[in-house]
């Protein structure tokens, strides 16, 4: 099976197990991709809707996994069995934050790559007792997805680790890099371009020596 480089990433991240849930499985790529390659016994296909869950389970039939993965119709982790790994990717960074918010039962380890808001769900996540372990960008057609893996722990983050990510600060990897420096670039085009107020026009300038420091 054809997959990107996100998925892969994702799957790279989750240790061999016993059992995994994802979260908003959409066409169920990742737990057929991990069943493939023997990384987890049980899957748990999850969805909040009929349509993608229809879909998910049409490709389960199609690799022959029915014995393996369990499509499950579940707002976010209410009808969702404990499990070594869960995996929420693919949603918004606040959604994530509220699934989170009404979970109830004990996971201990998750893999959340959200699409947007990923400052606000690293500071949800350092102010409500989840340590970020390891972090991983991966990039797929010039488009940058950053994967977060998390367990329960307490864990002080700075302003910049918030915003750049603690693990990604230490690594610097070249997606990473590659990342800021698209995000200086377009920083740098604003203020070729500035027509708005001193304290604006100030701020850019703090936000690209503050890139600029932390690519060295």
């Amino acid at each position: 099976m054809n997959i990107d480089n996100r998925i892969k990433d994702i799957a790279n991240l989750i240790p061999k197990c016993h059992s995994i849930a994802d979260i908003g499985t959409d066409h169920a790529y990742l737990p057929i991709y991990l069943m493939q390659n023997y990384i987890c016994e049980i899957a748990y296909a999850c969805d909040v809707a009929n349509g993608p869950l229809n879909v998910a389970k049409k490709n389960i039939a199609k690799y022959n996994l029915n014995n393996k993965i369990i499509p499950i119709l579940s707002n976010g982790l209410n009808n969702v069995p404990i499990v070594d790994v869960v995996i929420m990717a693919g949603m918004g960074g606040q959604l994530i934050i509220d699934i989170l918010k009404n979970n109830s039962k004990k996971y201990q380890t998750f893999i959340l790559q959200p699409n947007n808001n990923i400052d606000t769900l690293r500071k949800y996540l350092c102010t409500n007792n989840y340590a970020i372990i390891d972090e991983v960008v991966s990039n797929v057609n010039k488009k940058y997805y950053e994967i977060l893996v998390v367990i329960n722990q307490k864990q002080n983050l700075t302003s910049k680790e918030i915003t750049y990510g603690p693990i990604n600060l230490i690594k610097k990897s070249p997606n990473f890099i590659n990342k800021w420096v698209k995000i200086l670039i377009q920083y740098c085009t604003i203020l070729d371009n500035f027509r708005g107020s001193k304290q604006e026009y100030q701020r850019i300038i703090d936000k690209i020596d503050e890139i600029r420091e932390i690519l060295q």
